[in-house]
């Protein structure tokens, strides 16, 4: 019996001179001491991976990206399922004469709610990443949609180079266009998280 208990001594006394694995490390848990697990998933980058350029520009061109597809997806959502019908229901009750300025005033509505969204997700670069969705839509024709569009505003300045004629319409579609532009980088704006002061327990604001 007595050999026995000196064999398991001599054992416990190996498993504790051997190295230890590469999962855990020594004195890096709480205050008590108490070991604490390495994180075994995908490894954590150091602050000079984060402060490389290349990483700087990969995280930029995916928040971008992000904001991008945020930006189609809310626009498209809020068109269909809140502007239009809303028009369709409005319309008849303002009459024809006002519903091309009720369908701007709801058209600046869904883009700056888009463009509140875009800001709201994507705290770091708001402004920068509804810039990037307001190019995206430049391309574009939405038909009766929505009245965005660039091509044709540039189209009718042609027209108005060649005819004076079509002036006083270039105007009319200059202004709606800033107008729709301009609401979703108010948006955007109004999206962006505020910078709150902490508060102190003992003296209300700390300075």
């Amino acid at each position: 019996m007595f050999h026995l208990v000196v064999e398991f001594g001599r054992l416990v006394k190996k498993i504790r001179g051997m190295p230890r694995k590469a999962g855990r490390e020594p004195n890096s848990g709480g205050g008590d001491g108490t070991p604490q697990l390495l994180s075994m998933g995908r490894p954590r980058l150091n602050a000079e991976t984060r402060c490389s350029p290349t990483f700087r520009i990969r995280h930029r061109l995916l928040t971008l990206a992000r904001s991008v597809a945020i930006g189609w997806a809310t626009l498209l959502a809020i068109t269909y399922l809140l502007e239009r019908p809303l028009l369709i229901w409005t319309a008849p009750l303002v009459g024809s004469s006002w519903s091309p300025t009720l369908q701007l005033l709801l058209e600046c509505c869904a883009l700056a709610g888009t463009g509140w969204v875009v800001g709201r997700l994507n705290p770091s670069g708001a402004i920068a990443g509804v810039l990037v969705f307001a190019a995206t839509l430049i391309p574009w024709d939405f038909d009766e949609v929505l009245t965005l569009n660039i091509l044709g505003l540039v189209r009718l300045t042609e027209d108005a180079f060649r005819d004076p004629r079509y002036f006083d319409s270039l105007i009319a579609t200059a202004g709606a266009q800033t107008l729709l532009f301009a609401s979703l980088i108010v948006g955007g704006r109004l999206g962006r998280p505020s910078a709150t002061t902490p508060l102190s327990i003992v003296g209300g604001v700390s300075p």
